[in-house]
């Protein structure tokens, strides 16, 4: 066993090496650090090394667009729409008239803030919905998990009992406090897509994110027993909304705001301005879910069956609005998947350098300014001081 961990650190510190160009050895030897900022030759260094980065992403980036963009087409992940497009100033402009400017597409996002003390934690989940024409409605929820609850006789033993619960595990997180935590993710991502599902007029939603998020599609640990075995109500409820919303309604684009996917993004630095890639569908992401979690027979059925329904016909793509800002990821129904391009490109290129959806970026103003930071913490201010306890900071 001793063996074969010598072998893999070897391998991880060669590893190392090649993609620093540095030796590890080397690196931890306080000899071969220089003394001070040494300015000049980092200045030199750094030049050096972005010149030689730019020179390889070009060859890189002109062997993506002749080698990998022509399989794209031909592999037909996402169906008949696969390949690479690009969009016209012309279009561009029709999707900021007809749609985007005149309030035909509606965008949501949430945020939820939480303060705990040793007695509860105090969770608020904020949602809200705009549309360029000033259009805005926001709906809050708030919960309360009472660990500790002082009418007890014997306190002590109940206090134990708390710090035992949320005893911590390996990466410093309870199992309390993990369920939480899905459960809080898990139920902002159903009441964006609710209110988005329901209460949004417009033609075209949009959304952060990915449609099918992990925490809606597993039930987030969340789960009781029935008649008929154990129920995920999360799960249950988010299927029936995400149905609604990606096989009834279908138009809708959906924007993550933190993209993870190297693949997809190495591809979408290959594209031009303009130029929109549409890749695969959803199917594996769902099926990863239903292959990892713990399910019965019945349950795994639903997701199954719901991976059948939704999996083929969401897909994926990568778009590019301008040459300044980075290539981000898009969720659409293959119906309409040109269509959400096209509304994703033209509301990124209103902002070339971070080329990203400004109406995604408005709806998260708007929900931080209505249930972030300033708005969450004078509500506990005035509440523990009612209590008659200082001031706790979150």
């Amino acid at each position: 066993m001793n063996e074969i961990s010598e072998v893999e650190g070897s391998r991880s510190a060669d590893t190392f090496a090649r993609l620093f160009g540095d030796s590890l050895d080397d690196l931890l030897d306080a000899g071969s650090w220089t003394p001070g900022a040494d300015l000049a030759n980092t200045y030199a260094r750094l030049e050096r090394e972005t010149r030689m980065a730019v020179d390889r992403e070009r060859r890189v980036t002109d062997t993506i667009r002749e080698k990998l963009f022509p399989r794209i087409e031909a592999s037909a992940l996402a169906g008949p729409e696969s390949g690479v497009y690009g969009a016209t100033p012309a279009q561009i402009s029709r999707v900021h008239n007809g749609l985007l400017l005149n309030g035909n597409v509606e965008a949501c996002a949430g945020i939820s803030m939480k303060h705990d003390s040793i007695a509860m934690t105090f969770v608020q989940i904020g949602v809200c919905l705009v549309a360029y024409q000033g259009d805005q409605q926001a709906w809050s929820q708030r919960m309360f998990r009472r660990d500790y609850r002082a009418d007890g006789v014997d306190r002590i033993t109940e206090m134990l009992s708390v710090l035992d619960k949320r005893s911590s595990n390996r990466d410093g997180e309870s199992a309390l406090d993990r369920i939480s935590r899905l459960a809080r993710r898990g139920i902002q991502a159903y009441a964006e897509r609710m209110f988005l599902t329901r209460n949004s007029s417009a033609r075209w939603r949009m959304c952060e994110g990915m449609p099918v998020p992990f925490e809606l599609v597993s039930g987030a640990g969340l789960l009781r027993p029935g008649k008929s075995g154990m129920n995920y109500p999360l799960m249950g409820a988010g299927m029936e909304i995400l149905r609604e919303l990606l096989l009834k309604h279908r138009r809708f684009v959906f924007v993550p705001r933190r993209a993870r996917d190297g693949a997809l993004l190495t591809i979408g630095e290959a594209l031009a301005p303009l130029e929109y890639a549409v890749i695969d569908t959803i199917s594996d992401q769902i099926e990863a879910v239903e292959r990892t979690g713990h399910y019965d027979d019945r349950q795994r059925k639903v997701i199954e069956r719901f991976r059948r329904d939704v999996g083929k016909v969401v897909v994926r793509g990568v778009f590019r609005a301008s040459s300044m800002g980075p290539p981000q990821i898009f969720y659409a129904h293959r119906d309409h998947i040109h269509g959400a391009a096209l509304i994703a490109l033209a509301d990124s290129v209103l902002q070339e350098q971070r080329s990203y959806p400004i109406l995604l970026d408005l709806a998260r103003t708007v929900c931080e300014t209505t249930f972030g930071i300033d708005s969450f913490a004078p509500q506990l201010r005035v509440a523990y001081t009612d209590a008659g306890e200082p001031w706790s900071a979150i």
